[in-house]
């Protein structure tokens, strides 16, 4: 008997930055997102519900932005892994007084799902390898995205979600 294994198809790269703009040295994330062949579609994400988090780290301000990104090739999923070691090390590289000045989540934007990266394990978070786990945020069904219940407040925004619908649009293009 021989079993027949599907390979999965590739997916785009996905950055979520979040970030002081008085403390970041935008140069280094722009530098960090060319390394990794990634694209700012032109739509700034709320910041509201994350203020209040990040405070905490990253101190009282006026100045916080955020910005998605997605990868301008497709890849393969395994590199999911490398790419939140990454970001990572951006964030300690670029950190002021052992305090994070952005806060980047990585994630892959696929065919049938959306799912980030994350480094703090929970039980629908399954373990991918090197102390990363996954997040499924969003399932594609009859032609939209489907927020999982522990999605976070801003990937529930419409507009966010509409985001995502329309880079998936580029996985179906050859």
């Amino acid at each position: 008997m021989t079993v027949k294994k599907i390979p999965p198809t590739p997916c785009l790269l996905f950055l979520s930055v979040f970030f002081r703009s008085d403390l970041l040295d935008k140069k280094r994330l722009q530098d960090f997102v060319d390394a990794w062949s990634m694209n700012h579609p032109g739509v700034v994400a709320q910041t509201k519900t994350l203020i209040s988090y990040y405070q905490k780290e990253m101190g009282l301000s006026e100045n916080y932005q955020r910005l998605f990104f997605f990868s301008k090739k497709t890849f393969s999923r395994d590199i999911l892994i490398d790419f939140k070691d990454a970001c990572i090390d951006f964030e300690v590289q670029n950190s002021k007084d052992l305090h994070r000045t952005a806060n980047l989540d990585p994630g892959i934007l696929c065919l049938e799902h959306f799912i980030l990266a994350t480094t703090k394990p929970y039980a629908h978070r399954p373990h991918l390898g090197r102390s990363i786990y996954s997040e499924l945020v969003y399932l594609f069904e009859k032609g939209n995205f489907r927020p999982l219940p522990w999605a976070y407040p801003d990937y529930l925004e419409e507009s966010v979600i509409q985001l995502f619908k329309s880079q998936r649009e580029r996985l179906l293009s050859p």
